[in-house]
């Protein structure tokens, strides 16, 4: 009979053991399954607050390309503005320069009128100063009788001719 209560007993420690194997067996299922949706549900989230992060991080960078070139546009506006009006006050400058330079030389001008009809006699007298140094120079009048004018041809052409006509 000990052996029959072994037996059983040993039978009922397996069907103990089976059932224990059978509820763990099912205990790990459900940890695998758990485990499982916990997973999905945390690559899930993950997935979704990286979207989330993208979409806030490509919004940023399009406000941000969208804030340099308005930047940029305002700048080089600024900049052409800017070479505009240097160059009108250039133009400004030089219109004056001009107009200075006009006046000045329309001064200098009158100033040296003067002068100038001073160098002209001077000029004149100079000439006259050299006619009469030259010996073989005769000056007379117009008047077609003029018998100096002829007297002084003759010796002229006489000595061109190489007659002497010293009288």
């Amino acid at each position: 009979e000990k052996d029959k209560d072994v037996a059983d007993l040993r039978k009922k420690k397996k069907l103990v053991d089976a059932e224990t194997d059978k509820q763990l067996a099912e205990v790990r299922e459900n940890e695998k399954a758990d485990v499982l949706e916990i997973k999905s549900n945390a690559e899930l989230v993950v997935a979704k607050l990286n979207s989330e992060r993208d979409v806030r991080l490509s919004k940023i960078r399009s406000s941000g390309t969208a804030e340099s070139d308005k930047i940029k546009v305002e700048t080089e506006t600024y900049i052409q503005t800017k070479k505009a009006n240097a160059q009108a006050e250039i133009a400004k400058n030089k219109a004056e320069s001009l107009k200075l330079q006009a006046d000045a030389e329309a001064f200098a001008a009158k100033q040296l009128i003067a002068k100038r009809k001073y160098e002209a006699k001077m000029r004149s007298l100079q000439s006259l100063r050299a006619l009469s140094g030259n010996n073989s120079l005769a000056i007379t009048g117009n008047s077609k009788d003029n018998i100096m004018a002829q007297l002084l041809a003759n010796q002229q052409g006489g000595a061109v001719l190489g007659i002497n006509g010293n009288f």
